[in-house]
């Protein structure tokens, strides 16, 4: 199963990408914010394969609409 969190860099959003990231059912977490730097730096904390970060500006429509593809 794949998961997008939007806001997943955020104080809720991380809270949700760490609990997800332990569970072997979500086998592709997908960090998406507008703040990429904040996503990557998580990403990078947990240091799970199948956590992935995008930048994503959810006011962008065609960007967003790609990135929660199959979520």
């Amino acid at each position: 199963m794949k998961i997008v969190i939007i806001g997943g860099a955020g104080e809720m959003g991380s809270v949700a990408v760490e609990y997800l990231a332990t569970k072997p059912e979500c086998q592709e977490i997908v960090i998406a914010d507008y703040d990429y730097e904040a996503a990557v730096k998580l990403k990078k904390g947990l240091a799970n394969p199948k956590v992935s970060a995008v930048y994503v500006d959810v006011t962008d429509k065609p960007v967003l609409m790609e990135v929660i593809k199959d979520a």
